[in-house]
Parts: C-alpha cells; structure tokens; sequence
C-alpha cells in the first residue's frame, strides 16, 4: 500500500506545479529518459473551480455511487480504492480489458464561454493508457457537448501529472471532467487529485503557445579539478555548462559519480581549482559568481559575485594559503578571494583595451595573467603590493590572439597561444618561460591543451600534442612522446593520483575530456587506459532555429553542445541530431539543408532524404574561411546556383565576409570585407541580385567603428557590390530581410521595420515596432517570414504580426528566435533551454476534402476523411450531438487517412461533421460533412429467361439456380433487376446494367454466369450462380418448348 500525503485542495494545485517542475528539472539533467514531458501550456493565473470529492475521500452513498461523479460511459470498471494514492487515503482505479469505452464524469459544473479552463490529475498507470478529458456542455436538458481537449499517459509505474486546457467555444454553460479509458485503448489506472480551475483574466497571445520541450541536453566540460575526498578518495571534479551549470564529483578509478550539484546562478564553467585544505573553487559565467565545495561537508557554498562589474569568471587557482585567484570579461581584471575573511581584492584591469584575463597561474608568490580578445599579452602581478609588470611575448606571438592556458610547474611558465588564423601553424603555440631567468626558452606547436599538468614524479609535465600524450623534461627540456595515443582531444586540466587499480604503480597522470571521459597514464608501465566517467549534464542554452526543407524544425545549441535536435512535425515530438556543435545559423540550398558552426566558420551540409550520421551526413564542406578571420556564420540564402553565407569575425576583430558556394561544382568564393567594419547578419536573394543586412558589431570584445547597420546589394554574377546605404540612421543592425509577393524589400533592425523598393532603391516607409535600445553586442536576433499575406516575425524578443496593407501589427507572444512552418505555425524559444510553438491558425481540410462512409456487414459504418500534420485530434458530430467517444478512430500517419467507426446499434442515418483540432486547441473554420443514408440492398428483385425455366424459382435470398433449356436452345438471354438502383452489378465479372438482357451461348458450350451484386454505401456483396442444363422434355422442367406460345 502507498500512499503520499499531501494538503488538500489549492495547494495540491502547487504541490502538482511543483512535481512538473521538479521532473522537468530532472529531465534537464539527464534523470528523466526521453528529457521532454510533451506538449505543455505556458502559465497564467488560475482559479481553482469547487468540484465535488475531487480526490475521491468521501464515503460511497447509500446505491454505492461515488460522490460527485457518475459513469456515463460503461456499467462497470471503476473503483474507489486504498491501494494507491497521491494524496489522501483513495483514489479512483479503472480496470479497462476490453474494447468498451469506460468513462468516469464530474458534476457539472457552470462556464463561460471565452474563458480559459485547465484541469489537472495525478495518474499511476500499470499499463495501457489512462486519459483525461475537459468538456463544455452547453445549458440544454442533455447538456450537449460541444468542445473538448483530451490528454493520455502511458508512462507506468510513477505518479504523472496529466493535464488538459483549453478556452470554452461559443455556447458553453457549463463544463465537466471526464477521467476515461477509449475503445481502441485498454487500461489499469489510478487517478487522484482532480483540479479543474479557471483562468479569470482575458485570453492573452500565450493562450496559443504550446511548450514542446527541452530539445538539447549534453555534457559539455569546459575546465576540470584534481582533489582528494575526505578520506582520502582520488575525485575529479566536473563542471558542465547549461542551463544551470551542474557540478559533478567522479571517482577517478570508476568514473562513479559520487556527488553531483546544481549551481543556480550559473550557466558555464572555464575554470576550478582545489586549494591545499582540499576545498574545490569553480568560477562561473553570467553572474560572475565564484563557488565553493567542501568535500568534508559535502555542500556547495555560494560565496558571491568576485567584483560587481563582472559578469564572466575564467580561470582560477589558488595559492600556498589558500587565497583564490581568477580572470574577468569583460573588463579584463584579476580578483582574489581570501577564505579567512571572505572577502574579494579587486586588482584592476590588467592591459587597457583588454576585455579578458583568460587564463592565470600562481607560483613563487607571484601571479600570471594572460590577457587577450584583441592582442595577447602577458603580465606578473605581485597580490601583496597589487603592482604589475609586463613579460614581453616574443616577436612571432605579439599579434597573437589571447594567452589562453597558463601552468605554472617546477619554476616554469608554460603559456599556450591562440593566433587569428585558427589554421595557421602560428596557432596553439605553447610558449614555456623560465620564470627565474625571465627567458623564453621554449616552444611546443600543436598543442591544443587545455593546460599542462604539474610536474610529475618522474621529472616531467605533460600535454596533448598532435594526438599524443607528450613527456616534457623540466630539466633538459626537451619533449619525447610516450607510447600512449590520446587521439584528437583536449584535456581538461591534470591531476597527479595514487590509482588503486592494476599496472598503475606510484603516481598516475590523469586528465579528462570535455564529455567526460577519463584518461589514465602510468610513467612507470608506460600504460594508458580510458575509464568512462559518470558526470551529469544539462539542458544547453539554445542558439539557433529554423525550418528544414523537409518541413522539420531544426534546433542549434549553444556552448559545444553534444548535438542538435530536430522536431518532427509528423509526429510531434522531440529528436536528437548527435554529432553537432554550436550552430550559429542554417539555410537551405534545395532539398538540402546547410548549418553553419562555430569555432572557425565550418559549412556542414545535410540531406534530409538521408539518415542523420555524422560525419557523412551531415559533412562538412571544403570552404575555408578561417584564414580571412571568419567564425560565426550567421546568415544563409539561396542565391540562384549558390548558396549565399554570411559570417562574423573572431574575437576582437571588425569585418565580417560574404562567401558565395557552387553546390554542384562543389566551390566556393568568399569577399571580404563585404561591408567596412560590418559583418552579414542577414540574406535576401532576388532576381539575380543578393540583399544583405549587417551589423556594426564583430567578434566579441571588438569595438565598434560605425555608427549605423547597412543595407547592401551583390550581384551574383559579377562578383560585385553595387550599392549599398544605411536605411535607418541610428539603428545599429538589419538583423532581417524578406521579399514579399509584389518584389518589394522588407527589413527589421531589431526594432524597426521598414520597406525598401528594389527599383527606385529608396526606403519607402518606416514604423518603429519595439522600443530597442543598442547598449550591447547584437549579432543573433531579428527574423522576417511571410505566410497568407501578412508578415510574421521575431523583434526584441517579441512575435508579431503584422499586415502590410494597415501597417498594423499584434504581438503574439513574447520568445527569442523564430522559424515558421508550412502551416503557418511559429517556433521559438523560451527560458533560454525550451522549444515552444505558437498557433493561433486554425487548423484546415483544404477545398479537395471530403467526408465519405462506408456501412459495414456487421450493420456499423465507418467514416473517412484526409488528415494534415497541423491536426491533433478531431471532434464528429452527428446533428447538433458529439458521438467522438462512442466509435474507435485510427490514423494511417499525420498526413494520411482517419477512419472513425461506429459501433453497430449507435450507427444511425444523419448529418455526420468532421471538426479537426490543432495542438493549440484551435478547431478548424471549415468542417467536413456528409449525409448518412441507410446502407443499399445487395439483392436481386427479379431475375428472368428468354426460354427455359429456374430451378428452384426465383427467391432474393436464393444464390444458385439452374437453367433448365431445351436441346435445340443455341442462346439463352436473361435479365437481372437490382434492388436498389444504386447498386453495382456484374457478370462473369463484366460490369452490366440492371434490368438488361445477358446472353449465354450454350452452342458454344457456356453453361454458367456468376452474377454479383455490390450494395451501395456498403461493404455487402451477393452473389448469384446459374448453371444452364439441356433437358429431354417438359417432365424435367424444361418449361415451354421453343416456337411454342406460352
């Protein structure tokens, strides 16, 4: 027996809000398989509605019923039981075996129409499906129903929220809940803590917004820490970025997960360290918020932002005493925190111009800076005066990009340097200074990091270079592979651990990759062994969406995600794409699909048509860019024979490019600078001419020149820029373009919308539609569609609509990022991690539909019509009367055909009509009916010869009969009469008509004709057999000889 008490009434409401939200959260993390609870509402002010027993507590009445509900559906099946419940002592337990249908109803309860209703219950399914239903009635004696929205559950064995909501039709008086288990669908299920509540204000636009889920889940492990556990255990810690970030504690011989931590107010990780007392310290991203974890408390303690103008920690490490240091974005600072007093030193920016301090290192009571965006460059900062001092990088790595690692081991400082080019062998350069000489007196190309670890037991430091793990003496200085193939991947930090575990004698090295993954190497055995790690994940911000040529919609990550995920519009769910990393824009070229990535502006392209399986499709594209400084692309059109992209710079840079691809010459062509000092956010082809919009904005921390976004024209074929103007002074990006029917331009700028006119290339008008200030980098945001003439969009985080012809436009909802189907139904995102669609189309047949029935044998009837992916359910009426829940319905695929049959006693002549419901609720503006007319007679009503006579005598229900003739009878004509005039008939399996003649040569040897007859409106067919006989006279039969009179 279970039982889980809970208050009762209003704040089982919360209690329900709260469960959703906790299982949410554990899907988010990878607790949850499948990381999606379906279709949501979004949220509104509710107002629980006085239903009568709704956790089913009170005693039975005196004839057994159960208070405040009566089964309309089935005369046996449900039971009030103690076995199971989610509040309380009871529950309500159906036990559905059969292909009955089997339905448990509220009392009735009064309504408005307009308004919002919702209802919620607990379910525990053992198997099958339970469902719930919100019904409107209207105020007639049968209180009619005449809308109605249905959800189901098939998750068993665990408690499940099931929830239902829709705004009541026109008509409504009163409203029900019905808790239900269909025909076509058998059940044993518990329901519990009934709610149904009201949404008292007026419909807003989220009414029709419809959550789909969390697309994207992934371990992405930017920095690791090495530490001991309280007794003594050899722990890795983890820090996963998303939506939060999530710390995890591994054992390093298992891979285990020991412990695993939220950090709320954080979205990513670079940097952790653990300080001598064994406390680990992870700076975080967004909030700039330094953490601290106590494995002897086993608690995370937040201890605050570092310095109030930083928003980015990166980097940290402690030194002899405990005191912790790290770097800023984005005004390039160092900061120290000191455990004793719990405070924060502020030592202030490090190179003017600079925005990040990357990376840093402690060691002989100095600390190390790395600084970069715009130059790299170096300093040795003194924490006990806060003086500093510059350490000259040598010649070739001045103009470099950013110090991005930095280890100090053993009196020496290794410094990995980043280079613009990201191809360039300039690029991941690890640079090694000795410290007490103040001499560069190193190089190691190839090294892709992160870090270099501590000075080993043997006298070396470690680091990944060409794919393997390499020794480097600190003494002689000199690097020697070891036997041990990394492979292409980035380590995570080092650590140096006792391994309990086989052939690992004395001290191992031990790193682990950014999906963590753990490596373990021996000095002493020279052996290597991966163990695979247990860290938790989280739901990746999402970066990017749009629409596939496939009608699919395409979702991109943000943050080196493990993949992208794909909404199947068919089925109306949720798939991951693995494989992808960070996608900053995506196009369509044809039936393909192209996804642009960042780091180094990779091109993948994918055919739908085709299994996902990277790296052969998607693949990615022979199109360099890296060499002209390029990163992030953004923006992607079809341009005649060529797919147009658009793209961003590097950090620190100004100056993005066009690049032009030949999908069937497989070539491809880049521009650069397309504007000065401006990158594409934004593409629109026509007529053999390319638009482009751009912003003032490059690689982050790079500042800008111009004042105002450009609005620019390509011609495809002469390679040439030719014009181009500022279409709104001080709007700093065009972030969309879009043509509409009659030629003319349209672009957004974020806030501001307007026209352009190709032929005159002038601005015809302008209309700010949001408020927009341009205090911040913008380079993703702005989108443009047109569908049914109007205009959709996404600006400052708003969807609207907006019709050209008025100039009038309607927020529909508030979401960052928009893409559009085939049915006009618009996804975007919410809460930075979930997918939602927007719909306030309703759903539609098309003009070539129809309704069509068929009676069957067994006296039911089946009616038949066309079904689109933009339908969820459907509503039959037969008259003025809902009869969904009497027959069972089937559906051959989103866009196939549904079939609803009525059960044989329900099956009735009339008016039949077809309503289809979309996942928003809204219900279709046409409807498809059709008059239903008793099934047609399969019978014969006279059957007759020329000459001869039937044997037995013609009856309707007689199938077989002989044709007595007389010998000398060369041809016998006879003539079949329909019942039913409608009804088809053959013969011998030639279509003939009713009330002709057939003529049977019996010369020639023919002797039988098989006549069928196919019921109209039916499935029933008759068949009729005549078999001709030759007779002697009249004593067999024969009838009157030929040439004689009757």
């Amino acid at each position: 027996m279970e039982h889980r008490r809970q208050p009762l009434f209003r704040q089982n409401r919360l209690f329900a809000k709260a469960v959703v939200l906790t299982v949410c959260f554990a899907m988010m993390l990878g607790l949850v398989p499948g990381g999606s609870l379906g279709p949501e509402k979004a949220s509104a002010e509710w107002v629980d509605l006085e239903l009568v027993n709704p956790s089913f507590e009170e005693p039975h009445g005196a004839e057994g019923n159960i208070p405040g509900w009566k089964q309309t559906y089935g005369k046996s099946g449900f039971t009030v039981t103690e076995d199971r419940s989610f509040i309380g002592e009871k529950s309500l337990y159906v036990e559905d075996l059969d292909s009955r249908n089997y339905g448990m109803q509220s009392v009735y309860l009064p309504a408005q129409a307009g308004k919002s209703y919702s209802v919620t219950t607990n379910t525990y399914v053992l198997e099958g499906t339970s469902m719930i239903y919100l019904q409107f009635h209207k105020g007639d004696a049968n209180r009619t129903r005449i809308g109605h929205k249905s959800m189901g559950e098939s998750v068993v064995n665990e408690w499940r929220p099931l929830t239902a909501s829709l705004t009541a039709p026109a008509g409504t008086e009163y409203v029900s809940v019905l808790l239900y288990s269909g025909v076509s669908t058998t059940a044993k299920a518990f329901f519990d803590n009934v709610v149904l509540s009201l949404n008292e204000e007026e419909p807003s636009p989220t009414d029709k917004l419809v959550r789909l889920g969390t697309p994207i889940h992934s371990i992405t492990i930017p920095h690791a820490a090495f530490g001991q556990g309280p007794t003594g255990e050899n722990y890795i810690y983890t820090t996963a970025n998303g939506a939060p970030a999530v710390l995890s504690v591994l054992r390093a011989e298992t891979g285990e997960r020991v412990a695993s931590f939220e950090l709320g107010q954080a979205g990513y990780s670079w940097g952790s360290t653990v300080a001598p007392n064994g406390d680990l310290y992870v700076a975080t991203q967004r909030n700039g918020i330094l953490y601290r974890y106590r494995p002897s408390a086993n608690t995370v303690d937040n201890l605050g932002k570092a310095i109030a103008s930083e928003t980015h920690l990166y980097r940290v490490v402690s030194d002899d005493q405990g005191r912790i240091y790290g770097g800023t974005y984005p005004n390039g600072k160092v900061f120290r925190f000191d455990p004793s007093t719990n405070a924060y030193t502020d030592f202030g920016t490090m190179a003017e111009g600079e925005q990040y301090v990357r990376s840093i290192a402690y060691g002989d009571g100095k600390v190390y800076a790395g600084t970069g965006a715009n130059q790299a460059q170096l300093f040795k900062l003194d924490p006990e005066t806060g003086a500093k001092e510059a350490i000259p990088l040598p010649e070739a790595f001045r103009q470099h990009k950013e110090v991005y690692d930095l280890t100090f081991t053993a009196g020496l400082l290794f410094a990995r340097m980043t280079y613009q080019d990201a191809s360039s062998p300039l690029n991941n350069v690890t640079l090694v200074y000795d410290t007490a000489v103040g001499q560069w007196v190193g190089e190691l190309p190839n090294t892709i990091g992160l870090d270099v670890s501590p000075v080993g037991p043997d006298g070396n430091v470690y680091l990944i270079q060409n794919t393997k793990l390499i020794a480097f003496n600190v003494t002689t200085r000199e690097a020697t592979p070891t036997s041990f193939e990394a492979g292409n991947f980035a380590s995570r930090g080092f650590g140096w651990f006792q391994l309990n575990l086989p052939d690992m004698p004395g001290e191992s090295l031990v790193t682990v990759t950014s999906r963590g993954r753990i490596m373990a190497y021996n000095p002493q055995t020279e052996k290597g062994i991966w163990i695979d790690g247990d860290p938790l994940g989280s739901a990746n911000t999402l970066r990017s969406v749009s629409a596939g040529p496939d009608g699919n919609i395409y979702v991109g990550g943000y943050l080196s995600p493990q993949s992208m995920a794909r909404f199947n519009i068919d089925t109306f769910q949720l798939e991951t794409l693995p494989g992808m990393s960070q996608v900053e824009g995506m196009g369509t070229f044809g039936e393909n699909m192209y996804y642009g990535v960042y780091p180094n502006a990779k091109i993948f392209e994918y055919d739908p048509n085709l299994p996902w399986s990277m790296p052969n499709n998607p693949s990615e594209l022979d199109i360099e860019m890296s060499s002209k400084l390029q990163d992030r692309p953004f923006a992607f059109a079809e341009a005649g024979d060529k797919l147009a992209v658009g793209t961003v710079p590097i950090i620190g840079k100004l100056g993005g490019a066009l690049t032009l691809y030949d999908p069937a010459a497989k070539t491809s062509e880049t521009f650069y600078p397309i504007v000065d000092n401006e990158s594409p956010m934004t593409l629109a082809y026509k007529d053999g001419l390319l638009y482009g919009g751009t912003t003032v904005w490059g690689g982050i921390a790079a500042e800008p020149v111009e004042q105002d976004g450009t609005l620019f024209i390509f011609g495809v074929a002469t390679k040439q820029k030719v014009f181009e103007m500022n279409p709104v002074p001080g709007e700093r990006a065009i972030t969309a373009l879009a043509f509409d029917g009659n030629g003319m331009l349209w672009g957004l700028t974020n806030g501001v919308l307007f026209q352009f006119d190709p032929a005159t290339r002038e601005i015809v008008r302008t209309k700010t539609l949001y408020p927009f200030v341009w205090n911040d980098i913008v380079l993703a945001g702005g989108y443009l569609s047109f569908y049914d003439g109007y205009l959709y969009g996404e600006a400052a985080n708003h969807i609207f609509r907006f019709d050209p012809t008025t100039w009038e436009h309607k927020t529909l909802a508030v979401g960052n990022y928009f893409a559009q189907d085939e049915y006009g139904r618009i996804f975007t995102t919410k809460n930075s991690i979930d997918l939602y669609m927007y719909d306030d189309i309703a759903p539609s047949f098309g003009s070539e539909a129809s309704l069509q029935y068929e009676w069957m044998q067994d006296e039911s009837f089946v009616l038949k019509w066309p079904a689109n992916a933009d339908m969820k359910q459907f509503q039959i009426f037969q008259g003025d009367n809902e009869v969904t829940l009497i027959g069972s319905m089937q559906r051959d695929g989103a866009n196939g055909a549904v079939s609803f049959r009525i059960p044989a006693g329900a099956a009735a002549p009339g008016r039949y009509t077809v309503r289809a419901v979309d996942y928003a609720g809204n219900v279709s503006a046409e409807h498809l009916s059709v008059d239903v007319i008793p099934a047609g007679s399969s019978l014969l009503a006279a059957l007759s010869a020329d000459t001869g006579q039937f044997h037995p005598e013609f009856d309707p229900s007689v199938s077989d009969y002989q044709l007595n003739v007389w010998p000398s009878v060369k041809k016998v004509a006879f003539i079949p009469v329909t019942e039913d005039e409608n009804a088809a008939l053959t013969i011998n399996g030639v279509a003939h008509p009713s009330g002709t003649p057939w003529e049977i040569n019996v010369k020639a040897g023919e002797t039988t004709a098989v006549i069928e007859v196919a019921a109209p409106r039916s499935q029933d067919t008759t068949v009729y057999t005549i078999t001709v006989n030759a007779c002697k006279g009249p004593k067999e039969g024969c009838g009157v000889p030929p040439g004689h009179q009757k």
